[in-house]
């Protein structure tokens, strides 16, 4: 081969290495490469460049004598000929004139003029913007042309810069810089945007919602200043959005739905997001920790309690599926559970709850199966379960026990953050291994429940958290994230089963199991709802809530009228327990809360729970009132009366009970009243967006109260128009008596003909079955509340009531004052082992009735107290009866 002359070569030869690794043998050869591959391949090696590459030297440049050369690690010298030697020994000096250049950005001061060799880096060119300017050359992006971004492996002159050539600088290698949110960088990257569409900026603008008119207002108020044009389109987008945290994304899906996705991708905030898993979860602690109270009256939220003066465990039970005879060992395993499952179905036959639907198969079969009792959530949180369902009817705290839990979340995450430097043997909570807790209100959702959204919407309202990154963050990490999903009872699930959830994470999927398998969901029902989510997802843990036991009524008294003496504590205490129906009224913690609002309030309780709910809908008015007269009374009548109607119909709905009335449905004559009773906090209003309609409905704090209100109205019209309150009594009788037995025991309880008039209906009924158990009990509370001494005694002579059996065991004193009771020895009473004191005043007892008195007291069998003040009886009685009292 003939050989090249040295003149040929010039300094565009260098001698390259190639290692045949396979052959283990040294090959070389000799090539012609260009200046900027040599300075690219040289770039990936760790040898030092030649000064011909980056010299940045005032005046004239200098070529150096010899080239650079690559070395092997495992050779000492640089390959090379004699020829290529002498060729660059004899090479003249080469004198190149600088270029100057100009680097403009928005967060420079001022333009740089520099003057550069044309074989300076751009690495190198970035050193000196460093020194120029402050910003760190890791962070700058340097571009000429139509968005053409330099490389640092190569010079100037390889980019083809040209004398007074412009270089634009970007920061962070986005838009501008930083994130849309920030005033400077969406400053910067709206500015950068409006060179770079041109003449197609009307596309990207009808992408972003904007009109023909509106294009052409811009072009008008900015005529021939395209960039200005743009830039006013792009910040007015900006200022007509509701959530910033969304814009990055929706100025993306415009660029690229306008043929410009290279832009697209570098918008701030999209390209290279990471998820800040501390900072969202400072922010889900500090909504927790100022948010998560106990409510304390049902309107005014600001005297809500904090969680640690007022909270207390609720009694809890899982239910297994394990089958158990009724006296099985499942007593002896739960010692304090059976009174607690015991008050359990003692409150459900007071609220007409049946202890489980029947519709369940584990039910129909007549099976009993274990409950477990759990000491505090804390156990069910240990449960393998990744799906719990908390049931209990209303009010009897499901809400504030999912407070309890994210509270103490974010109680542990804030004492984490003060103490991170401190070592932890062991975790010293359950709590711990997760690292983000989200409480949902289910009815809060909007029209596609998304739990996205709704953790967006309900909690991070202002956070610049992204939507995508925290939905991929859970399913990249389900085991670490808790979800509380509360009031699953408050919405329809149809509307759950047919809502369209493209994006996020659809609540559908959720309840159902089939997305989040390894997510721990906790959802709270009623026992009507829990049925129907049994059906999406068969295998939920059931955790049943039977409220308080006597330990935690004491508990929850004491915290509540903590200002209150302790005498004045133990006086409310007695007064709940010595009445049957307010003890188990006072097992559901929202019933109790009434009580000590009203003891509060009056310094006293009423005997009849009509009396209860009657002071305390007074209560709440006379809260918004500035005087309290007979007046106000009447006017309180009045409202409920009115609201009575439509809650009436509702519970007698026949489609099911309907407990939300929507305003458009409310007479423009009713609706006074809904927002009166919204005023004083008997009704609740609450507005949700169905697309750009705003739709408002109204609810009862309380079903109980709906009933109230409903009792009012029918009562009015049993003076008014009897011959509509017979036709509603026809369809109450003709239908399910137990599903609105507290609208009758209000009937009952608020006086006038209308309680006679229903008892004798409730007779009629047991003269057609005389063994209906449950009629015999409500006919009990029906007489207690209308506390008549005639309807007593009618009912007593016709033998129309059995006295309820089950209640025989919890009866601790009978009081028959007044009562003509001479001639007791004709009375056969069967004993009351739980029988304590017996009141007899003023009973007309004689001397002769002294024997009759004896027989009774040995019959009872415990009696230890006998009150027998203002009976015409001898004064050594007390010997007599005292070998008799226990």
């Amino acid at each position: 081969m003939q050989e090249d002359s040295p003149g040929r070569r010039g300094r565009a030869r260098i001698t390259a290495e190639e290692y045949n690794h396979s052959l283990g043998k040294l090959l070389s050869t000799k090539r012609r490469v260009k200046p900027n591959r040599k300075a690219a391949f040289m770039a990936a090696f760790p040898v030092k460049a030649s000064p011909r590459l980056h010299s940045d030297e005032e005046g004239v440049s200098v070529l150096p004598l010899k080239e650079a050369s690559v070395t092997h690690p495992e050779h000492s010298k640089t390959a090379t000929t004699d020829e290529t030697t002498r060729a660059e020994l004899k090479s003249p000096v080469e004198v190149r004139q600088k270029l100057q250049v100009f680097v403009r950005g928005l967060l420079l001061p001022k333009t740089l003029c520099l003057h550069l060799d044309p074989e300076t880096s751009v690495a190198a060119l970035k050193k000196r913007v460093e020194l120029e300017s402050g910003i760190q050359s890791q962070d700058q992006r340097l571009y000429i042309g139509r968005n053409f971004q330099l490389s640092e492996l190569l010079s100037i002159r390889n980019h083809g810069i040209q004398q007074d050539q412009n270089i634009k600088l970007r920061v962070g290698g986005l838009l501008g810089g930083g994130s849309l949110e920030d005033e400077k960088s969406r400053s910067i990257c709206f500015s950068e945007l409006s060179d770079v569409p041109g003449r197609s900026w009307k596309r990207l603008a009808r992408q972003l919602g904007f009109k023909e008119g509106q294009l052409d207002q811009f072009e008008e108020n900015y005529r021939g200043d395209l960039h200005e044009q743009i830039y006013k389109m792009l910040d007015a987008w900006w200022k007509k959005q509701d959530n910033p945290a969304d814009a990055p994304e929706k100025l993306r899906d415009a660029l690229q739905a306008a043929g410009r996705a290279d832009l697209a991708s570098q918008v701030p905030g999209i390209a290279g997001t990471s998820f800040d898993i501390e900072q969202c979860a400072r922010e889900l602690a500090a909504h927790y920790r100022e948010t998560m109270k106990v409510t304390t009256h049902p309107k005014e939220k600001h005297m809500a309690r904090e969680m640690d003066d007022m909270y207390v465990n609720l009694q809890l039970l899982e239910e297994t599926n394990i089958p158990s005879p009724v006296s099985s060992s499942e007593t002896e395993m739960q010692a304090e559970t059976v009174s607690q499952s015991e008050h359990l179905k003692a409150s459900n036959r007071a609220r007409c709850i049946p202890d489980l639907p029947k519709s369940q198969p584990d039910k129909e079969k007549g099976l009993h199966v274990q409950k477990i009792s759990l000491d505090s959530y804390k156990d069910m949180l240990v449960l393998k379960s990744n799906r719990l369902l908390i049931r209990a009817e209303a009010g009897y705290g499901k809400t504030t026990l999912l407070k309890r839990i994210a509270y103490d979340w974010a109680d542990m995450k804030t004492k984490g953050d003060q103490t991170e430097n401190q070592q932890q043997s062991e975790p010293t909570s359950v709590l711990e291994r997760y690292e983000l807790v989200f409480m949902v209100e289910v009815n809060r959702m909007g029209k596609k429940f998304d739990i996205i959204d709704a953790i967006f919407s309900q909690i991070l309202t202002d956070s610049k958290l992204k939507k995508r990154d925290l939905e991929q963050y859970i399913h990249d990490n389900p085991e670490r994230v808790l979800i509380l999903l509360d009031g699953a009872d408050e919405i329809s699930l149809q509307r759950v089963k047919d809502a369209q959830c493209k994006n996020g994470i659809d609540l559908k999927g959720v309840l159902s199991f089939k997305s989040l398998k390894s997510c721990k969901v906790i959802v709270t029902s009623r026992q009507k709802t829990a049925n129907e989510l049994l059906t999406m997802h068969a295998h939920y843990t059931k955790i049943n809530i039977v409220g308080f036991d006597e330990k935690d009524r004491q508990k929850y008294v004491r915290k509540y009228l903590a200002n209150f003496q302790s005498d004045n504590q133990n006086s409310f205490l007695e007064k709940v327990n010595a009445s049957e129906t307010l003890r188990s009224l006072a097992e559901i913690p929202l019933f109790l809360w009434l009580m000590c609002h009203t003891w509060a309030a009056e310094g006293k309780l009423p005997d009849q729970i009509t009396n209860l709910f009657g002071d305390t809908i007074q209560l709440l008015f006379q809260h918004k009132e500035s005087k309290e007269t007979d007046e106000q009374v009447s006017d309180t009548e009045t409202h409920v009366s009115k609201l009575g109607r439509i809650a009436l119909e509702g519970l007698l709905d026949p489609n099911g009970e309907k407990l939300h009335f929507k305003e458009d449905e409310i007479d423009s004559e009713d609706l006074e009243m809904f927002e009166k009773g919204c005023d004083v906090g008997l009704l609740s209003k609450r507005r949700k967006c169905q697309g750009l309609k705003t739709v408002s409905h109204f609810s009862f704090i309380h079903k109980t109260f709906q009933e109230y209100s409903a009792a009012v109205y029918l009562v009015d019209l049993s003076w008014t128009d009897r011959q509509a309150f017979d036709q509603y009594l026809s369809r109450i009788f003709h239908g399910n008596v137990e599903s609105v037995e507290y609208v009758l025991r209000f009937c009952c309880g608020l006086k006038g003909n209308a309680a006679e008039v229903i008892l004798q209906r409730i007779g009629d009924l047991l003269k057609q079955n005389e063994l209906n158990k449950s009629l015999h009990r409500i006919s009990m509370l029906l007489l207690f509340e209308a506390q008549s001494e005639s309807l007593v005694k009618y009912f007593v002579e016709t033998a129309k009531v059995e006295f309820p059996y089950e209640l025989q065991g919890s009866i601790k004193k009978v009081v028959l004052n007044g009562n003509n009771l001479h001639g007791l020895s004709q009375v056969n009473i069967d004993p009351l082992p739980s029988l304590h004191t017996l009141d007899l005043y003023r009973c007309g007892l004689q001397n002769s009735d002294i024997g009759a008195i004896i027989r009774l007291l040995a019959s009872l069998g415990d009696v230890k107290k006998v009150h027998l003040t203002d009976n015409n009886l001898h004064s050594n009685v007390a010997k007599a009866l005292a070998p008799f009292l226990r």
